[in-house]
């Protein structure tokens, strides 16, 4: 690897913008959570296409509260549902 070359390229975040409304934030709110500028937020969610590191996406999915592949792969309507717990019967 060329001197300068990063070893990985991250990947897109075509789901920012719609986990971000759906957490009701706005993007100063997910800047402060995040630690990731309110400008290279604004990017992302204006180019869809334009990969991330993985160490944003993992400060961004921490901030809203889901995991760097919900984030990545899924919008907040497709999450998958946490499976539910059987009720127990009172003895």
């Amino acid at each position: 690897m060329a001197t300068g070359q990063r070893a990985s390229r991250g990947i897109p975040l075509p789901y920012l913008r719609a986990w971000r409304e759906h957490r009701a934030m706005a993007q100063a709110d997910l800047s402060a959570a995040s630690g990731v500028s309110r400008q290279i937020i604004s990017r992302f969610e204006h180019d869809p296409t334009r990969n991330a590191s993985y160490l944003t996406i993992g400060r961004l999915a921490k901030a809203l509260g889901i995991s760097a592949e919900e984030m990545a792969r899924l919008s907040p309507t497709e999450r998958i549902a946490e499976p539910m717990h059987p009720h127990t019967r009172a003895a």
